[in-house]
């Protein structure tokens, strides 16, 4: 990333909040923005890669002109949502969305197809524990059935080797509600595969 070229990268997903996270990219300070317009000034606009089972948190982001025009990718979704047009809403502001019961007919082929557009782009990468299934992660506040196997989430984040990631997070463990820390040693093995992407 050249010193004059700053990007709007990353969200803190599960907050309904304002919140800025400074964080050095390639020796510069770069402000990486969640729901705040107000603090975007001087930011370019950027992608992201979602894997959540609810879509409020982007949504939001949209709604406050944060993100880029087909930047966004969301896969994982399920379940309870907030309104009838919660998954429509992605589609009609170009997000790709992919629901968890597509990966599970496709696998992660259908993640990694949408993946080929963001190459070169600078990707913030975040995941929400609950997109795994809570037979699998049943350390999180929101546990939704019908979530992806340990397999799949590890094969989702192996298919973003080669992008361009400028930060990541993983979000949503909750150790009170973790029976056996199978939760823990997930998000732990997920962690690793992450820092191995850059």
């Amino acid at each position: 990333m050249a010193k004059k070229d700053k990007y709007l990268v990353g969200l803190d997903i599960g907050s309904t909040k304002t919140s800025v996270l400074i964080a050095e990219v390639d020796g510069e300070l770069v402000k990486f923005l969640a729901l705040g317009a107000a603090e975007s000034k001087g930011l370019r606009k950027g992608l992201i890669v979602n894997l959540d089972s609810t879509v409020s948190s982007i949504r939001r982001a949209v709604e406050e002109g944060l993100l880029l025009e087909g930047g966004v990718l969301q896969a994982g979704l399920r379940g309870q949502v907030y309104s009838q047009g919660d998954f429509s809403f992605g589609r009609e502001h170009g997000f790709h969305v992919i629901t968890s019961e597509e990966i599970h007919r496709s696998g992660a082929a259908s993640v990694a197809r949408v993946l080929k557009k963001f190459r070169g782009k600078p990707v913030y990468f975040t995941l929400d524990i609950d997109v795994v299934d809570p037979a699998f992660a049943p350390g999180t506040g929101t546990p939704q059935v019908g979530g992806l196997s340990s397999a799949q989430i590890l094969d989702l984040v192996r298919c973003l080797k080669g992008q361009n990631l400028v930060g990541c997070d993983l979000v949503e463990v909750s150790p009170p509600y973790d029976n056996g820390e199978i939760t823990s040693l997930l998000a732990a093995n997920l962690l690793y595969e992450m820092i191995c992407l850059f």
